[in-house]
């Protein structure tokens, strides 16, 4: 024990310096190396998160304009129900590929905006359902109108061809006194039955009006209340966004409009009734 003391106290001090630099050395090498790692883990981590967000915002813009597109899409296809012809068209309730564009942001969306969306096409297949039972009553009204004018039309044919009969006879009805009596009872009762078909006509003309009124207006309610959720919608996906909006006043603003909407609907039928009165 004596001889180590001894052999350490031998050793010159700049040795001792020597160590304690290399050894200072070696611990800030280590402490620098440790450090890059972590901010190099920390750098991998934030390049992972931030290409993770990019993804998923790429994946909401391939889905959620083209599902705003369609919430418009829907509000329009409402209001123009009435003249959608449903006899060509058998894609009626997903016309444009509407419900499918809405149903995929359900592939990305949060709790909140699924919630908005569910509703909203819910509301929108009751609207279809509703409308669709009524426009198959508006076209039993108009094809019956149809069959109507198609009759006239048969009967203005047949007064034609009876007064040509008519004048063929010329001066010779003193002869031919029967047949000339025939073709006379023969227009007599073309005249009344075109009197039957007209009033059927107008009978038909006047319900056809009235229930097309009815079946505007409630294409017009259903497409508001459609506006609506679809406002919710658009919040719903501005807020998952960070895209923050005064919904309150964008809230009053759409009533607001949806109200004038209504007012010029009412307007509109009544200066037709009017016109139609005077």
């Amino acid at each position: 024990m004596h001889h180590i003391v001894e052999l350490i106290r031998s050793i010159p001090i700049f040795i001792y310096t020597a160590l304690i630099g290399a050894l200072s050395t070696l611990l800030g090498v280590f402490i620098a190396n440790r450090h890059n790692s972590k901010m190099l883990d920390k750098r991998l981590e934030y390049e992972k998160n931030q290409n993770e967000y990019e993804r998923r915002m790429k994946l909401r813009e391939q889905i959620y304009f083209p599902a705003l597109d369609a919430l418009s899409k829907i509000q329009e296809y409402l209001v123009l129900f009435p003249t959608i012809d449903i006899k060509q068209n058998s894609d009626y309730f997903n016309v444009n590929g509407i419900t499918e564009k809405l149903n995929k942001i359900e592939i990305i969306g949060n709790k909140q905006t699924i919630e908005a969306i569910n509703k909203t096409l819910y509301e929108y297949t009751h609207s279809i359902f509703s409308l669709f039972s009524k426009k198959l009553v508006l076209t039993s009204i108009e094809d019956d109108i149809e069959n109507v004018d198609s009759d006239i039309e048969q009967l203005k044919q047949d007064e034609t061809r009876n007064y040509e009969n008519l004048k063929l006879l010329g001066e010779a009805r003193s002869q031919d006194k029967e047949k000339w009596t025939r073709i006379d009872d023969n227009l007599a009762i073309l005249k009344d039955i075109k009197i039957e078909l007209l009033q059927k006509k107008d009978k038909l003309e006047e319900k056809r009006y009235n229930f097309l009124k009815n079946f505007l207006l409630e294409c017009n309610e259903s497409s508001i209340k459609i506006s609506n959720l679809s406002l919710d919608t658009i919040f719903a996906i501005r807020r998952e966004l960070g895209l923050y909006i005064n919904e309150v006043d964008l809230k009053k603003m759409s009533e607001k409009y949806a109200e004038s909407i209504n007012n010029l609907y009412k307007q509109f039928f009544e200066n037709l009734e009017n016109e139609f009165a005077n």
